[in-house]
């Protein structure tokens, strides 16, 4: 996969693409699922969509293992990929077990503190979730251990 920072994920683009979009690119998912303020998760192998109640594209959450660049950064899952996605954002930020790359338009969670349980990386636009971002604290990557 593919992620351009609050551009799109693959050809599924946010703000724009609709259900029927992703459908059309990756088939008809697992299962589809309503969850609160009226969005709409269809859930694939290796990732969930997200819709909003406008059924416009809203975020994406890859799964464990999933192959995927970010920008130029080549998603592998590790301490290294943090670390490179860290540096490239420049100011990430600690909320509630996630890292929050705003400049790369991702959220990580369970790499940085090896919690396998909690491994995946989220690719939103530019809405994320005001309250994250209250909470925020600067992250300091010099605890990223090789």
């Amino acid at each position: 996969m593919i992620i351009i920072p609050y551009k799109s994920v693959d050809t599924i683009y946010f703000d724009v693409s609709t259900p029927e979009d992703c459908i059309n690119e990756y088939g008809t998912p697992q299962y589809i699922r309503q969850i609160r303020y009226g969005f709409t998760e269809y859930h694939y192998v290796n990732c969930i969509f997200r819709f909003d109640a406008s059924s416009t594209f809203h975020d994406c959450t890859l799964l464990p293992r999933t192959p995927a660049c970010i920008e130029t950064i080549l998603v592998t899952w590790d301490l290294a990929f943090l670390r490179a996605a860290c540096n490239a954002d420049g100011f990430p930020l600690h909320s509630s077990g996630y890292i929050i790359l705003q400049s790369l338009g991702i959220c990580v969670t369970g790499i940085h503190n090896g919690d396998e349980a909690q491994l995946a990386i989220s690719a939103y636009r530019r809405s994320i979730s005001a309250q994250l971002l209250r909470t925020a604290q600067p992250f300091d990557t010099s605890t990223i251990k090789s």
